[in-house]
């Protein structure tokens, strides 16, 4: 499968089926959002990792079928992730 592009992101299901092989598909359109995808396991380890922290932005939680739910920042992953969460679609500010 092809990279996404800024220009031409992939959807919600073609990130999924680049994770299979990836950590991260950088380039994801979900609703009209933009950003990069990762499981939810993935983004929790490199937050405790500090890979990711408040001051770099943000991500949305997204559910086994696309929905995008509730925004979340790494300080609070321990807290707000919601059961539902299979996904991060991340924003860098």
């Amino acid at each position: 499968m092809r990279e996404g592009t800024w220009r031409n992101p992939h959807t919600f299901e073609q990130g999924v089926e680049f994770l299979q092989e990836h950590s991260i598909d950088y380039e994801v359109a979900i609703a009209g959002h933009h950003g990069a995808l990762m499981t939810k396991e993935s983004w929790l380890d490199d937050v405790a990792g500090g890979m990711f922290v408040d001051h770099d932005g943000y991500g949305s939680q997204v559910t086994s079928g696309g929905l995008l739910t509730e925004r979340i920042h790494p300080s609070a992953a321990d807290t707000l992730m919601r059961d539902d969460t299979s996904y991060i679609l991340w924003f860098n500010k």
